[in-house]
C-alpha cells in the first residue's frame, strides 16, 4: 500500500491526492493501491531464453466504506500485466476460445473487477468480474502459489477459468474456522447470429461452484465443485490441504477436471476426457531464506486427444531483501509419457516428453 507525507505548504491537488489515497474519511473507509513488478530471465530446454516474470506484475485498486451498522460497500480493480507493457492473457478457455472466434476486444481492467457488500455477520457478496474460485484455491496448496516456471500441472486445466466474468459470489463468516464459499456466472449465450453466438449457443451453460473450507490454527481442509461456464457442462473437483509446523510448511491437493467436447467447427478445443492431478509441496522459511519444493503428477484420459501422464518436479529459493522485496531462483524438470502430453504440459509448450527449466528474478510488492 502507498503512504504519502505531505507538508503542510503542499499544493492543493497534493492534498487531493493525499485524500484519495489515504481514504481519511474514517477509520474503516480507504482506498488503497497495491500490486507487484517482477522480472527475471528464464531458459527452459527446447526454447531460447526470454525475459520473464514469477509473480505476473499487477495493479490493484482496494476501496471500502463504512456504511455503519457493520455493513461495508467494497470494490476491487485488477490490471494485469507484463514487464514489456502488454497486457498478460488469461487461462486459455476464457482468452483463447474467443481469440480463435475473432472476438477479441479490450478489456480495461483483466483482474477482478468486482462491488459488493460486506457485513461481520452475514458475510461478503460480490459481483462482476470475480476470481474462479476453483483456481483461487487450488493456488493456496501449490508452494508457489500457481507462479512461474514451477506452478503445479493446474495452470495447464483445459476449461478452468482464471477469471469469471458477469459473475456472483458469496464468502460466508467463518464459524470456529468453518467458512463456505459460492459462485454463480451466466452463461455467454446472446441468441446472436454470428459464429461466436452460434458456437456458445451449442456449448454455452451458466456456471457455478461451492466451496467448504476448513482455515484454524496450523491446519487448513478444503473441498470444492465447479461447474465451468461455457464449457458444455465441464466440472472441477478440488481438494486439499495445508498444515504449518511454524517454520515448515506442507501442501497437500487433487484436481480432478471432467471436459465435454465442444459442439462446432470454428475452435480446435474439440476435446473430451478428463485430466487428474496429485500435487505434494513444502516451504521452510529460515529468517530471510525461504526453500520451496512440490511434486506433482498429472494425467489425461481422452478420446480426442493423446492420453498419458507427466512428472513435474519443482524447487525454489528465494531471499528476501526486505518486507516487499525479494530474489528468487527457481528450478524444475518435467517428464511426460508422450511428445502430446508434453506439448500440453511443458510450461513453454514445446513438443517433447522431457523438459527443463531455470528462472530468477527480482520481485518487488508495494
Amino acid at each position: 500500500m502507498f503512504s504519502f507525507d505531505i507538508p503542510m505548504k503542499k499544493t492543493l491537488a497534493a492534498l487531493i491526492a493525499f485524500g484519495l489515497f489515504s481514504g481519511a474519511a474514517s477509520a474503516q473507509s480507504f482506498v488503497q493501491l497495491r500490486g507487484n513488478l517482477d522480472a527475471g530471465f528464464i531458459k527452459e530446454s527446447g526454447s531460447d531464453a526470454s525475459m520473464g516474470s514469477f509473480m505476473a506484475p499487477r495493479l490493484k485498486f482496494i476501496g471500502q466504506e463504512d456504511l455503519g451498522n457493520g455493513n461495508k460497500a467494497t470494490f476491487l480493480l485488477e490490471e494485469r500485466f507484463n514487464i514489456n507493457g502488454t497486457k498478460s492473457g488469461n487461462f486459455r478457455w476464457d482468452q483463447n476460445l474467443r481469440k480463435e472466434l475473432g472476438d477479441d476486444k479490450p478489456m480495461l481492467f483483466n483482474g477482478e473487477a468486482v462491488v459488493g457488500l460486506a457485513n461481520d455477520q452475514l458475510g461478503h457478496v460480490r459481483l462482476g468480474r470475480i476470481h474462479g474460485i476453483a483456481v483461487e484455491t487450488f493456488t493456496t496448496i501449490d508452494p508457489f502459489e500457481q507462479n512461474g516456471i514451477v506452478a503445479s500441472f493446474a495452470v495447464h486445466n483445459l476449461v478452468a477459468h482464471k477469471y469469471q466474468s458477469n459473475s456472483i459470489r458469496y464468502d460466508s463468516p467463518k464459524f470456529k474456522g468453518l467458512g463456505f464459499a459460492a459462485t454463480y456466472s451466466l452463461g455467454s449465450d446472446s441468441h446472436g447470429d454470428n459464429d461466436l453466438a452460434r458456437f456458445i449457443r451449442k456449448n454455452g451453460n451458466d456456471g457455478f461452484a461451492s466451496l467448504v473450507k476448513y482455515d484454524q490454527g496450523p491446519l487448513m481442509l478444503f473441498g470444492l465443485a465447479s461447474r465451468q461456464p461455457d464449457s458444455n457442462k465441464s466440472w472441477v473437483w478440488d481438494l486439499g490441504a495445508t498444515y504449518d509446523f511454524g517454520n515448515l510448511k506442507l501442501y497437500a491437493g487433487y484436481e480432478q477436471t471432467v471436459f465435454k467436447a465442444l459442439q462446432g467447427n470454428y475452435t480446435s478445443l474439440r476435446q473430451t476426457g478428463d485430466q487428474k492431478e496429485f500435487l505434494a509441496g513444502m516451504k521452510y522459511q529460515m529468517g530471510q531464506h525461504s526453500i520451496l519444493g512440490s511434486v506433482d503428477w498429472a494425467k489425461i484420459d481422452s478420446s480426442t486427444i493423446q492420453s498419458g501422464h507427466a512428472w513435474k518436479v519443482a524447487l525454489g529459493y528465494g531471499y528476501d531483501m526486505s518486507k516487499r522485496t525479494r530474489l528468487y531462483l527457481n528450478l524444475v524438470y518435467i517428464d511426460s509419457s508422450n511428445d502430446e502430453v508434453g506439448e500440453l504440459y511443458n510450461d513453454n509448450g514445446v513438443s517433447s516428453e522431457s523438459m527443463s527449466g531455470i528462472q530468477m528474478g527480482i520481485l518487488h510488492k508495494f
